[in-house]
């Protein structure tokens, strides 16, 4: 699921589709906006390629991270074969 959120399109050869294209959300403005950007394509990042995890209500949490300049996102999911729910921590900030 990391790789997959850290992933933009056309980074996999010929497999251009694949990923999130979350890196180019974090060169805007720093808005509540574009905080629900980064969590819809990181949703729709995870329903669309990742068929063994199930997001949970209220899977994706961002928070904006002034001090160091980025986003502390929190992942909710249930893997397909195990029932307790699983949790990833992923910090975006731009790459130049």
């Amino acid at each position: 699921i990391r790789n997959l959120v850290l992933t933009n399109f056309y980074d996999r050869p010929f497999r251009s589709y694949i990923g999130g294209n979350v890196q180019k959300l974090l060169f805007e403005n720093a808005t509540p906006l574009t905080k629900i950007f980064i969590k819809d394509a990181v949703e729709e990042v995870i329903r669309n390629f990742e068929p063994r995890a199930r997001l949970v209500d209220d899977a994706v949490v961002v928070n904006l991270n002034e001090d160091q300049n980025g986003y502390d996102v929190t992942i909710t999911f249930i893997e397909v074969s195990r029932e307790e729910p699983a949790t990833i921590s992923v910090f975006l900030r731009r790459i130049r």
